[in-house]
């Protein structure tokens, strides 16, 4: 792209960006903050003593059903 046509381009979309309005601009960020308030606003379901018991116990005391290839290199020296 050469200058001439970048600074036309930039040109037309400041153009662009003066027809659109503060109007537009602001309806934009209203739904973007809303948006955000939202996802924040979302709290994960509490779990059950047992259910966090459960997961935890599997997911650090159930041994894994595979081996490393480091350890299964250290195995077979």
């Amino acid at each position: 792209m050469t200058l001439d046509a970048l600074t036309s381009s930039l040109e037309r979309l400041r153009l662009q960006a003066e027809n659109l309005g503060s109007t537009v601009i602001d309806d934009l960020i209203e739904q973007e903050n809303e948006a955000v308030d939202s996802v924040r606003s979302r709290k994960r379901a509490r779990q059950s003593a047992d259910d966090l018991k459960a997961e935890l116990e599997n997911e650090f005391l159930t041994p894994s059903p595979r081996f490393s290839p480091e350890w299964l290199n250290r195995l077979q020296k």
